[in-house]
């Protein structure tokens, strides 16, 4: 495969955690990831598991605290500020909540033409005609460039963020939870653009979610991530058919459950602990059923188990369980 248009390489992100002295809050331990042209990519975990901050790491957004950002092979804290600039032009992000992520005051011509106006990807007098074509690519009828936010729908209001993300000419998008805050009835139109984007702009995407259904959808490969480390990697159809990793197995469980079966004991034993307070070792052992003293002992290496296939489990997740934790 030609080489990664975005990569993280070893990245860590921590926080200090107010009121605690000393304490610290690890979002992301050592996470690798790559993604390439025309691949959309899936990122899967329990809420604050630290998939958000992985997405504003990737996008610029947030600096990491080790480790490096590679755009088309060249660390990013290796270039001018002027280079920076340009490169992370190049990856945009689309936020979980269309309501809050678009500026009232400004019209939607405003919201999707300013980033280019000021980085003069766009001749001024052509910058009309460039916000109309931005809407028709995301199904927004360009009469409407002259109306704020407050008068579209929730669907609409998203397909404005997306515009404006494409509007800067990016490679990537990094969608972080972009359909969660719409209602069902709109979600598929949206998920349904990500994939004709892809197909027909040949850009790469980082959806990130905890919806599985809708992952196992649209992604081409999928990766999960718990208290910060990245567990398993796949392509999605064969991480779904036969996942390895025991906190995989018990996420695809408990999608799969009927909702007949509310009342039975959830999949996945217990809550997951705060960031700041991540056990030793496997961070998953408290919860795992097949936890062994090692396990608490020492973090297991996330390793290649077949062709494009990582797991980071001291059992390699072979274990025949059938992926409930009770």
């Amino acid at each position: 495969m030609i080489g990664a248009l975005a990569e993280l390489r070893g990245v860590s992100r921590a926080f200090a955690v107010p009121g605690r002295r000393g304490a610290v809050l690890h979002a992301v331990d050592g996470v690798d990831l790559a993604i390439h042209r025309g691949e959309l990519v899936g990122l899967v975990g329990e809420s604050g598991c630290g998939k958000s901050t992985v997405a504003r790491i990737l996008a610029g957004v947030l600096p990491p605290s080790a480790g490096t950002l590679r755009l088309d092979g060249r660390a990013l804290d290796s270039l001018t500020a002027a280079e920076a600039r340009a490169a992370l032009l190049r990856v945009q992000m689309v936020f979980q909540n269309p309501h809050a992520s678009l500026n009232p005051r400004f019209t939607v011509e405003e919201i999707v033409g300013e980033a280019a106006r000021f980085h003069r990807l766009v001749p001024p007098a052509a910058l009309a005609d460039h916000v109309a074509a931005q809407m028709l690519r995301v199904g927004l009828d360009p009469s409407l460039r002259h109306s704020h936010p407050h008068r579209f729908s929730g669907g609409q209001r998203q397909r404005v963020g997306i515009a404006r993300a494409l509007a800067v000419k990016p490679d990537i998008l990094v969608c972080d939870e972009p359909v969660t805050a719409l209602d069902v009835s709109v979600r598929a139109g949206i998920l349904n653009l990500f994939l004709d984007l892809r197909d027909q702009a040949d850009l790469a995407i980082l959806f990130i979610s905890h919806d599985l259904s809708v992952v196992g959808h649209i992604c081409d490969r999928v990766m999960v991530m718990y208290l910060g480390r990245i567990v398993e990697e796949g392509p999605v159809d064969a991480l779904f058919e036969t996942p390895r990793h025991p906190y995989t197995r018990a996420l695809l469980a408990d999608a799969r459950r009927p909702s007949s079966s509310a009342a039975r004991p959830p999949p996945i034993r217990g809550e997951a602990p705060a960031l700041s307070d991540r056990p030793s070792g496997c961070h998953f052992h408290p919860r795992c059923p097949i936890a062994t003293p090692d396990c608490a002992a020492r973090a297991p290496v996330l390793r290649a188990i077949g062709p494009g296939r990582r797991v980071a489990c001291h059992h390699d997740g072979d274990d025949g369980d059938d992926g409930s934790i009770a």
